[in-house]
């Protein structure tokens, strides 16, 4: 458990300048059933990171699916509305709004990303 806190603070504590590295960092961390939780964080972190890169919106996307998967319904909505408000990828746009149809709707998102709440 300790490593895990270890990894999670060395991954939230230093934004690196190559989100791929974050990027695959959160996705080790969500390939466990204990880590989930901390995985979702750092995936937001990565998502919440300006400029926006192309690692943004699929961050985003998916600290959405695994917040869906644990019950936190809320976080994913807010992620989907996210990756809606941010995405030019058509594919992570419909697998946004498939989401937020079976989360019960979103609220307004606006296309430009300096309109995003995080």
């Amino acid at each position: 458990m300790i490593r895990v806190v270890v990894a999670l603070c060395v991954l939230v504590g230093s934004a690196s300048a190559a989100p791929e590295d974050d990027y695959q960092a959160a996705s080790k961390l969500a390939g466990s059933p204990t880590t989930v939780p901390q995985a979702i964080a750092a995936f937001e972190q990565l998502g919440a990171a300006r400029p926006v890169s192309a690692w943004t919106d699929n961050a985003w996307s998916e600290a959405a699916r695994l917040a869906e998967r644990i019950g936190e319904l809320a976080r994913a909505r807010h992620a989907y509305e996210q990756v809606l408000a941010i995405t030019s990828d058509r594919a992570l746009r419909e697998r946004a709004r498939g989401g937020l149809a079976r989360l019960g709707g979103a609220r307004c998102v606006h296309r430009d990303h300096r309109h995003v709440v995080v």
